[in-house]
């Protein structure tokens, strides 16, 4: 019976830069989690036990600490790696690592960093070596079935045949040559099964995959249209039943407020409590209508969410200092040091880089020296309000009038319902507009240089037709550090794709190195 895997991950990874200039493909992002992840969690769904990685050294201690942000110990333990940095063809890869890897020459299956089934195995007899054929025609070998073997398609550099399911690859270690394909040394099966794989090969490919990923739903909720009446908003697991508790009890605190209620949807609680129904508005969500408007509509838009935000303001609430100070110092001090720190093994140079795209940039430590230096002014005059906590477009609708419509409150902080920083709503506001949250979330970056010392990243440039008038609006030096203090948490949050991970720590550690150079 199987009970181990081999994944023969890339080497240079060249068919998928620029996104692999510095990780290996098996890191790239699938669009909920990396592919890593999937590949994993597929397998151990199935009879593996143990998992060998054959990969390049360099991105050894890279992948295995990254897997430590997503996995426990126990499943750590039986995740080996195998260093091979001469690529010479995968005949040579799994043999060499399974002639130094005793415990994975029987029943075994070998597998590719880029592929892996859509749907679980179900094979009768695990005890036959079977050759699992991949139903793509763009493939370097094809299965003959009239000649009951494998036959070479194509001198293309193209795909490999799929996955192979071998009883005892010990009889096959001193029998090939360099620059043979496994499906070159390995013809003999008893079984030809074929299957429907993920495939993210080329770039073609990984954009086609994200695709079916990446449907932009939340995993933890739902929502329904009933007769373009209600919405109706259902928890799907015990993350989305408290996500729903917090948001009835922060709607229900905001219609205290005689002046905001018409600034939220009217809400009404399920009988389940697993969810709750609201009124259905001819809305239109804000991401999808601001790029589509010239410059001048955009500025309308710009001027409705501003008189939203002014009418929930005006609810203000006395906070003593010191308890202003302790709520600001977990949000905007304590915070950034857990979450970074949690994933500080995982960005890329950490201590070493000096330079984010030509600017000088102070050391972390440094920046949360200063961040603090920046608190013990800012909260003498903070005010605190009635607040929506996480404004940006997604959360936000725009109704037939032209008045935008919160949603998806956060709810409570500390014992303060809706209660906080009102410079933190402005602030998330910006991040929305000026730096374009929602188009970084669909958006791909990519790393195009690391020396001794500096970091040069590409990423999207976007028409913003309005930038002058957001920043003459709103940007002061304290929504301006607020805005990158949540950008630099986003890192930690985002861990789930590297490369916008290390986005977000380095350019936001870059901002907030001007912005404090600046004040």
């Amino acid at each position: 019976m199987m009970k181990n895997l081999i994944i023969a991950a890339s080497w240079e990874s060249s068919r998928l830069r620029p996104y692999t200039n510095y990780i290996p493909k098996i890191m790239l992002n699938l669009g909920k989690k990396p592919a890593i992840l999937y590949i994993v969690d597929y397998w151990l769904r199935q009879w593996v036990e143990e998992i060998l990685i054959i990969i390049h050294s360099k991105y050894i201690q890279l992948l295995n600490d990254y897997l430590h942000l997503f996995y426990k110990d126990d499943i750590i333990s039986h995740i080996k790696f195998s260093a091979k940095d001469e690529c010479n063809w995968s005949a040579d890869a799994v043999l060499w690592a399974v002639g130094n890897n005793e415990n994975f020459q029987k029943n075994v299956m070998i597998s590719w960093c880029d592929i892996f089934p859509k749907a679980d195995l179900k094979v009768d007899n695990r005890n036959q070596s079977i050759c699992f054929l991949t139903n793509e025609w763009k493939c370097r070998y094809w299965y003959d079935y009239k000649l009951n073997e494998i036959v070479k398609n194509s001198d293309n550099n193209w795909d490999v045949i799929g996955l192979y399911y071998v009883n005892d690859l010990s009889q096959y270690l001193d029998k090939y040559e360099l620059w043979q394909d496994l499906v070159d040394v390995i013809k003999n099966y008893d079984q030809w099964i074929k299957l429907d794989f993920i495939d993210y090969w080329d770039l073609e490919k990984l954009e086609k995959t994200k695709v079916i990923f990446n449907d932009f739903a939340r995993d933890f909720n739902s929502l329904e249209i009933l007769d373009k009446k209600y919405v109706h908003k259902e928890a799907l697991n015990e993350k989305g039943k408290t996500v729903i508790k917090q948001e009835i009890n922060a709607y229900k605190e905001y219609y205290k407020y005689e002046n905001i209620r018409a600034i939220f949807p009217k809400i009404y609680p399920s009988f389940e409590e697993t969810g709750f129904f609201m009124n259905y508005i001819n809305w239109k969500e804000i991401r999808k209508v601001f790029d589509e408007l010239d410059a001048e509509w955009q500025r309308k838009l710009i001027d409705a969410f501003d008189d939203t935000l002014n009418e929930l303001h005006k609810n203000k609430v006395d906070v003593d200092r010191q308890r202003r100070y302790d709520m600001c110092y977990e949000e905007y001090v304590w915070k950034i040091e857990k979450r970074i720190n949690s994933i500080k093994k995982c960005i890329i140079w950490f201590d070493k880089i000096s330079k984010v795209n030509w600017v000088d940039v102070m050391k972390f430590d440094e920046i949360m020296s200063k961040l603090k230096e920046w608190l013990n002014s800012y909260v003498d005059n903070a005010e605190f309000t009635i607040v929506h906590w996480d404004c940006t477009f997604s959360n936000s609708m725009l109704d037939e009038n032209w008045r935008v419509i919160l949603i998806d409150p956060r709810g409570k902080f500390w014992e303060f319902w809706v209660v906080w920083d009102k410079n933190y709503d402005i602030a998330k506001f910006i991040y929305s507009t000026l730096t374009c949250y929602d188009k970084f979330n669909l958006g791909n970056f990519s790393i195009d240089s690391i020396t001794d010392d500096e970091i040069i990243y590409k990423k999207e440039s976007y028409d913003n037709k309005i930038i002058t008038y957001i920043e003459e609006k709103y940007l002061n030096k304290d929504t301006q550090i607020i805005l990158w203090i949540i950008w630099l948490w986003l890192a930690e949050y985002i861990k789930n794709d590297f490369l916008k991970m290390n986005w977000s720590y380095w350019e936001w550690m870059k901002q907030l190195s001007l912005a404090f150079r600046l004040y």
